[in-house]
């Protein structure tokens, strides 16, 4: 993920839209193994369960607040953004996991990835 997220001379627009191409393909590959680890998260909160050299949300993190430092986005809590930009891609996963949206994620990376680019970029 980590790599998706370098700055390789792309606009925000082409990098968010790889990091939820990543999670949506991660997801198709191996959709038991990534519903365990989104399903059982909650009831780990007291422990540190990852690395923060390997942790997703540690990546995202880096990433905006590369991005604020730099102007490529406006300066703000990277907590807060990180935490919204994270329900909007990992809801249609769980909503999909459970049967209540139809659409598999990778088929809706684009729209999902626009929506955390708002998010970004008011």
């Amino acid at each position: 993920m980590r790599e998706a997220l370098d700055d390789d001379g792309k606009g925000l627009d082409e990098q968010v839209a790889r990091v939820v191409r990543f999670v949506y393909q991660y997801y198709s590959d191996h959709p038991d193994e990534l519903a365990f680890v989104l399903l059982t998260r909650p009831a780990f909160p007291q422990q540190q369960i990852l690395d923060k050299r390997i942790d997703p949300d540690e990546a995202v993190l880096d990433f905006i607040r590369r991005q604020m430092k730099s102007g490529g986005i406006p300066a703000g809590d990277p907590v807060l953004l990180m935490s919204i930009v994270r329900g909007i891609v990992i809801e249609p996963i769980l909503m999909h996991r459970y049967g209540r949206l139809r659409t598999h994620p990778l088929r809706l990376a684009r729209r999902v990835a626009s929506a955390c680019t708002k998010v970004l970029q008011p």
